[in-house]
Formats: structure tokens, sequence, C-alpha cells
């Protein structure tokens, strides 16, 4: 799948593809001539510039990763309850149990949680790999979007590398290719 987003509408043009294959050239420490085939996939950072979340009663996101960067999300009406988890409470079993299971994973018993409601502002660091489930308790309206910190920016840098390795249950990937499309 193709995509362009017109430079009238974003402020910047971006044209990719969702998948590219191609061959690189590279000398090694003797001078030898080596090629490498590589896979790029794109991770779709624009659509979490800025977002709104119009959300009905009951409606369950699953567990997933949002953006490198730091996240806001500001209620305007309704009632969220966001469950987290932060990446330092989690062993090599909960994320390879999260890598297998995706959207259907069962996490730990380490999870926090946060109740957003009428003007409630919510910001998740940027930089951390916060694994997080979002259930509508009252029919909702939120928007937010993506926020970097220059004191953060190789850690941000790091947890988006993270995130387009993983795509199975990070939210840069693009909508069509995730096995289910949750809603916030």
């Amino acid at each position: 799948m193709e995509r362009f987003r017109d430079s009238c509408t974003t402020g910047v043009s971006s044209f990719y593809k969702t998948s590219q294959r191609a061959q690189l050239e590279f000398s090694d420490d003797t001078g030898k001539v080596k090629t490498r085939n590589v896979t790029s996939h794109a991770c779709d950072i624009w659509s979490s510039i800025k977002f709104a979340l119009l959300s009905q009663e009951g409606a369950y996101s699953g567990p997933h990763i949002a953006t490198p960067g730091g996240t806001y999300v500001r209620c305007f009406f309704g009632v969220k309850l966001w469950f987290f988890h932060n990446e330092c409470d989690m062993n090599k079993d909960d994320w390879d149990g999260l890598q297998a299971s995706g959207y259907r994973w069962q996490p730990n018993d380490k999870a926090h949680f946060a109740v957003l409601e009428e003007d409630d502002v919510l910001l998740m660091p940027p930089g951390i790999r916060m694994v997080h489930a979002v259930s509508t308790l009252e029919s909702a309206y939120c928007e937010g979007g993506m926020f970097w910190d220059d004191q953060n920016i190789i850690q941000s840098l790091d947890a988006l590398y993270w995130n387009c390795r993983h795509r199975v249950f990070s939210k840069l990937i693009n909508p069509a290719q995730r096995p289910m499309n949750p809603v916030h």
C-alpha cells in the first residue's frame, strides 16, 4: 500500500510504501565489498503527532505501545480507564508473552491505572516503552498527541527502533496491517 500526504494539509510531504526491499553494498575492514538484503517497514509517526479519540461506552483497545515520544491525552467528556505497564516492571517472559499474544496479551499483576474524566490530562513520558490498554467506562471524547523531549532523545529513538521492530502491537504501524484495529 502506498500513501501520500499533501504538504498543504500536513505542512510536510511524506510518501512511503509499507515495505521496501533493498540490496546494500558495503566494504568490510579488509576492503572487500559485501552485499546484504534489507527489508524496511514504514512506521507512521504522522498519525500520532495529533489525534482525537471518540469512544463509546465499553470500547477497549487491548494492550499496545504508543509512540516513542511522550504522549498527552486530554479528556473533554466521558470516563476512560488506562492500564499501564512500565517497561521496568516487565521481565523477558512478559515481553515474550506480549510479542506472542499481541492485543490478546494477559498482563502480569504489576499494572498501574489512571481514570481520566472531564478536563483531566494524561502525560506518558517520552523514551519509555509503556504498554497500556484503555477501557471506556462512559462514552468519551479525548484529544492528544505526541511530544519530544531533548533530554530523552536517545531513549525515544531507541523506543522508536524497538516499536518498528515489534510491529504486532505497536500503534506506529499502518492500521490496515494490524491484526485488529483497536479503538481507544
